[in-house]
């Protein structure tokens, strides 16, 4: 579920998550979600992990108006060079 539209930001990546191949200021999508159930996209260990895994390698259409150049047509989410989407875990909220 989510309360809040995606949000985009102009920033400089630097001081991110994403991968070292993307350098200087890119448009990026904040988008904040959660659930009902606990450990639904991964364990204690790491909350994000079962998300990560789904979408790593998944398809995307391209030069349509981001801002950076990808080096594959998809979601990265392994490659610590080439990271192009990651997932953080915000902790538990009881709504």
């Amino acid at each position: 579920m989510w309360e809040q539209a995606p949000k985009k930001i102009n920033d400089t990546l630097g001081n991110s998550s994403f991968g070292k191949f993307y350098e200087g200021k890119h448009n990026t999508w904040h988008f904040e979600f959660f659930t009902e159930q606990t450990g639904v996209y991964g364990d204690d260990v790491d909350p994000a992990s079962a998300l990560k895994n789904d979408f790593h390698n998944v398809p995307i259409v391209s030069f349509c108006k981001e801002t950076a150049t990808f080096p594959l047509s998809t979601f990265d989410t392994e490659n610590n060079d080439t990271i192009n989407t990651y997932f953080s875990y915000a902790g538990y909220q009881d709504k």
